[in-house]
């Protein structure tokens, strides 16, 4: 039982302002395509995970989830490309 009904209020405006915020963000992202980039080569188990991955994500967010593989050099070459990538949360 709370003691102070200004806390109660003080709580129940926070948890009202944190749900606004949270469906204000949620409606935002994502707007387009998600790019799921994998180090290995298209065929071996990690790519299968990463397709499963991928069909899921995309049915929770009612959006398109693109595997992009990226094999060779010990995943540099992934890893490059996701730094090259901009910094918007889509790779």
């Amino acid at each position: 039982m709370i003691a102070c009904p200004r806390a109660l209020s003080a709580i129940v405006a926070m948890c009202t302002g944190l749900a606004i915020a949270s469906a204000a963000c949620a409606e935002a992202y994502p707007e387009r395509a998600i790019k799921l980039v994998v180090p290995f080569p298209a065929g071996g188990a990690t790519d299968t995970i990463a397709r499963l991955v991928a069909h899921q994500v995309s049915s929770a967010l009612r959006q398109t989830v693109i595997v992009e593989n990226r094999g060779g050099a010990g995943g540099l070459i992934a890893a490059r490309a996701v730094a090259a990538a901009s910094p918007d949360g889509y790779t």
